[in-house]
C-alpha cells in the first residue's frame, strides 16, 4: 500500500508522554529501557544488575543506575472535510486522505497510539487513539467513508478537540484552512498545554496560481448558494495578493507557536510529499 520507505520513518515529536504501556519513544520516567538516565544510590532491594560495579571499585560506595522509561506517543490527526477541500484537480480530499493514512501509518509502525477526526464546522467521526494493526483498518474506513460537505468551523471544532485530548501529545491537522471565521483561535488552543502542533496546508494548484479567462465568475463553495464574485484582471491581481499575505501569515503563526508548518500543493507526487514532512520536521528518519 505504501513504499517501505516509509517503514524508516517515524513521527517527530518533543513531547514525551509516560505510561506503563510498553512503547519506542523515551519519557521523562525513570525505567529500564536502554538509554542511561542517571545515578542514584543504591537502597536494600534494587537489582544488582544496575549497580555500577565500576564505581564500587573506585568509591566503595554503591550506586544504581537509572534508564529514562520508554514512553508512548498520541498521535492526533484532524483532517478538514468541508466542502472546500473537494475543490481542485487532484481534488484535495482525496490526495489529504492519502497523506493523512501516510501519517497514521507511520506513527502506528512507531508503536505511537494514533487517533483520527474529521472535522468541518464542528467534529463529525472519529476513531480513539490505539495502538496496532487493527487500528489502521479502522482508520482507513473512516477516511473512506469521509466526506467534502457543510461549512468550516476551525475555532469550535479545533477547540472541541483539544478539551477532549486530555493525555495530550502531537496533533496534525491535515486542511486547506480556508474559514470565513479565520483559524487562529482554534490553533492558537491546540498549541496550548500539553499538545504540540503541526499544521499540514494542502492547496491545489488551480488556488496557488489561478489562471482563468475573464469571462469567469467564481463560486464561494462554502458560502450561500448564488454568492458569486466576476473574475477580472484587477481582482486576480488581489486575489494573489491576499492568498500570499494569508499564507504568510499563517507560517507567522505557527513560528510564533513554535508549530510545525508544510505546505504541499496536490500536484505534488507522494515521494515529493514524502520529502517535505521530512524537511518541515514532521517526520524523522529513525
Amino acid at each position: 500500500m505504501f513504499p517501505r520507505s516509509l517503514d524508516r520513518l517515524r513521527t517527530a515529536s518533543r513531547v514525551r508522554t509516560c505510561s506503563a504501556a510498553p512503547g519506542r519513544r523515551l519519557g521523562t520516567a525513570r525505567g529500564r529501557s536502554t538509554d542511561f538516565a542517571d545515578y542514584r544510590k543504591y537502597d536494600p532491594g534494587d537489582d544488582l544488575r544496575y549497580v555500577d560495579w565500576s564505581i564500587y571499585k573506585r568509591t566503595g560506595k554503591l550506586f544504581s543506575r537509572q534508564f529514562r522509561a520508554e514512553a508512548d506517543l498520541d498521535l492526533h490527526i484532524l483532517l478538514d472535510t468541508s466542502r472546500s477541500m473537494r475543490f481542485g484537480v487532484p481534488d484535495k480530499l482525496d490526495y489529504a486522505k492519502k497523506l493523512a493514512l501516510a501519517l497514521a501509518y507511520v506513527g502506528l509502525n512507531g508503536m505511537d497510539r494514533v487517533a483520527l477526526a474529521t472535522f468541518g464546522s464542528k467534529l463529525r467521526s472519529a476513531v480513539s487513539p490505539e495502538r496496532g494493526g487493527q487500528q489502521l483498518y479502522k482508520l482507513q474506513r473512516l477516511l473512506d467513508e469521509a466526506g467534502a460537505e457543510g461549512d468550516s468551523d476551525f475555532d469550535a471544532a479545533l477547540e472541541g478537540y483539544a478539551a477532549r485530548a486530555e493525555r495530550g501529545g502531537f496533533v496534525i491537522v491535515v486542511s486547506d484552512f480556508f474559514s470565513p471565521q479565520g483559524c487562529e483561535q482554534g490553533l492558537r488552543r491546540l498549541a496550548q498545554g500539553k499538545l504540540e502542533l503541526a499544521l499540514v496546508h494542502v492547496l491545489a494548484p488551480q488556488e496557488v496560481r489561478p489562471d482563468f479567462g475573464s469571462d469567469v465568475a467564481l463560486e464561494d463553495i462554502e458560502a450561500p448558494a448564488g454568492t458569486r464574485m466576476p473574475l477580472d484582471v484587477r481582482a486576480l491581481e488581489r486575489y494573489r495578493e491576499n492568498l500570499e499575505n494569508y499564507l504568510e501569515k499563517l507560517e507567522s503563526l505557527c513560528l510564533e507557536n513554535g508549530s510545525k508548518y508544510v505546505r504541499i500543493e496536490t500536484s505534488t507526487p507522494f515521494e515529493g510529499a514524502v520529502r517535505q514532512l521530512l524537511l518541515s520536521g514532521v517526520w524523522e528518519i529513525r
